[in-house]
């Protein structure tokens, strides 16, 4: 019995450690999205000679950027309760 709740402890401890990581990893990627949002050159550029592939690429991130947030909002709601 012992060594069943020393093997549960221990998967328990195992679990809590990778969804650390993968909070981190998710926090870094969104870092990373909105610092490439903030580093798009400006409105000045015709963006109709780019062949439209920036504001498809924007709408991407965004979405991206979303998708993470809901993601650390879930994780840190799961880690809450």
């Amino acid at each position: 019995m012992t060594a069943i709740m020393q093997r549960f402890a221990l998967e328990l401890s195992h679990l809590q450690t990778v969804e650390a990581h993968e909070r981190e990893k998710l926090v870094l990627r969104l870092e990373n999205i909105l610092l490439r949002q903030r580093s798009l050159p400006s409105g000045t550029i015709n963006i109709e000679t780019e062949s439209e592939p920036l504001p498809r690429l924007l709408e991407e991130l965004r979405g991206e950027n979303a998708e993470l947030r809901l993601r650390v909002q879930q994780l840190e709601q799961s880690d809450a309760e």
